[in-house]
């Protein structure tokens, strides 16, 4: 019967938990930053469209997808740094961009 890992024993403690700590303290830091960058980038986005007079309809599409776009971006960073292998991911996003366009 394999023995319990102690959970007081500093070596489990560098060695496990304070490499997932730090990726996911830098995953969740990538996700809220790049979520407010994507927020002031579709402001500056609608802003640009409002003042060139564009339709206001065309306009929340653009800023939506925009948006979107760049979450969904945003996502797979924060999942890379997680360590999670996102090639499938990426193929599977590239695939759906090509039947969206």
């Amino acid at each position: 019967m394999p023995e319990m890992p102690d959970l007081m024993n500093t070596d489990w403690i560098s060695l496990y938990a304070i490499p997932w700590l730090t990726k996911g303290f830098w995953a969740l830091a990538i996700f809220v930053i790049g979520r407010w960058i994507a927020r002031v980038i579709t402001g500056l986005l609608k802003k640009g469209m409002t003042r060139a007079k564009v339709d206001q309809m065309l306009i929340g599409f653009l800023v939506n997808m925009a948006y979107w776009i760049m979450v969904v971006a945003v996502v797979l960073a924060a999942l890379d740094t997680l360590g999670v292998n996102i090639t499938s991911l990426l193929a599977v996003v590239g695939a759906a961009g090509l039947a969206i366009g």
